[in-house]
C-alpha cells in the first residue's frame, strides 16, 4: 500500500493501483483536513481547544476520535469505544513510524520517502497482521505529515537560532 502527494494539499492512498481514499488539507498552513474514502464516507479533522493543542476527527458532526501529542513525542488517538492507539517514530534515525495499540501490539508500519524533485513525501505502508481499517491508515498518513512538519520546524528553529546567535 502507498500514499503519495498528488499536489501540495492532497495525498492519495492506493493499493496495487486501486484508489482507497484521500487526505486533503484545507490549506497549506493548517492541520485542518478532510478524509474521503472510496465508499463515500467523509471525515473531518479540526484543531480544537483554546491553544489548538488537540485535534478532533468527526463524521457527520459527531466526534469519533481525538488526536493529541504527548511529552514522549508520540501521537495518541483516542476513540470513544475506549481503544487507544499510539503513533510513534521508530528506528535509529526515527525514519519509520508505527501505529500500535496501547498494549504495544504493532498494527501498521509507515516508511516515509522524501521526493526532492517534487518536494513532498510518499509513504510505503505495511501491516503487521492483516489489512487495517482504511480510516486508520489515512490517520497514520496525517500523523506522519504532522510529525514530519514538527521535526522540520525544530531543525529550522535550531539552525536559525544558531545563525541569529552567531554560532
Amino acid at each position: 500500500m502507498e500514499a503519495k502527494a498528488i499536489n501540495k494539499k492532497t495525498y492519495m492512498l492506493t493499493d496495487e493501483g486501486q484508489q482507497l481514499g484521500e487526505l486533503h488539507y484545507k490549506s497549506l498552513f493548517s492541520y485542518n483536513a478532510e478524509i474521503k474514502l472510496t465508499n463515500a464516507e467523509t471525515y473531518e479533522i479540526k484543531s480544537v481547544g483554546f491553544f489548538k493543542g488537540s485535534l478532533s476527527v468527526r463524521k457527520n458532526g459527531s466526534e469519533i476520535a481525538k488526536i493529541k501529542s504527548n511529552w514522549k513525542g508520540q501521537i495518541v488517538f483516542t476513540f470513544p469505544d475506549g481503544q487507544d492507539y499510539i503513533f510513534k517514530a521508530k528506528g535509529v534515525f526515527s525514519n519509520k513510524y508505527t501505529f500500535e495499540k496501547k498494549d504495544g501490539e504493532n498494527l501498521i508500519l509507515i516508511i516515509p520517502k522524501f521526493d526532492w524533485r517534487k518536494f513532498n513525501y510518499r509513504y510505503n505502508i505495511s501491516f503487521e497482521h492483516s489489512h487495517q481499517d482504511i480510516l486508520h491508515v489515512l490517520l497514520c498518513v496525517f500523523a506522519s505529515n504532522y510529525m514530519n512538519t514538527y521535526m522540520s520546524s525544530i531543525i529550522l528553529l535550531t539552525t536559525t537560532s544558531g545563525i541569529i546567535a552567531g554560532t
